[in-house]
């Protein structure tokens, strides 16, 4: 096998490059925001390819210093992003539960 693909063998490395993977995301829109260049829809895209090249460029040595390192900070970061994802979802639908019994109120006041 390639030598520098032998260094993405181990799963744990893939927790931590992950992480970083949604840090540099998060630089690089707020940067692109920012920078006010690109409309909202190409912003993502922009920002997905030049995340997917930033990691791309990474060296085995500043991978294997992150895996030594941070594997369980990234295992954190990403269970911390999965719940601020599922508490937005949960007060997002729990708003427009209140939003629908207001309307479904009016609307038989209404009547």
């Amino acid at each position: 096998m390639n030598e520098t693909l032998a260094q993405y063998d181990n799963p744990l490395v893939f927790i931590p490059m992950a992480a970083m993977f949604v840090i540099i995301l998060g630089i690089v829109q707020q940067s692109l925001r920012e920078m006010n260049m690109f409309p909202t829809g190409s912003r993502l895209v922009v920002g997905f390819c030049v995340t997917v090249l930033a990691m791309y460029g990474m060296d085995r040595t500043l991978v294997r210093a992150v895996v030594e390192h941070y594997t369980a900070m990234g295992v954190a970061m990403l269970f911390g992003l999965a719940g601020l994802l599922l508490a937005a979802w949960i007060g997002l639908s729990a708003k427009a539960r209140k939003r629908i019994a207001r309307s479904q109120r009016d609307d038989e006041e209404d009547a």
